[in-house]
């Protein structure tokens, strides 16, 4: 996918997928979704 093609369910689906990274104490801190996305 294409970042123009991600919708905001989209990246709410990524989200909740670190933030389970951050709950088990494998990120330190929050990881946002929106920052790692590329766009060019």
């Amino acid at each position: 996918m294409l970042y123009n093609e991600f919708k905001p369910s989209d990246v709410a689906y990524f989200q909740k997928f670190y933030d389970l990274f951050t709950e088990k104490g494998i990120f330190e801190k929050k990881v946002l979704v929106d920052g790692l996305l590329y766009k060019a």
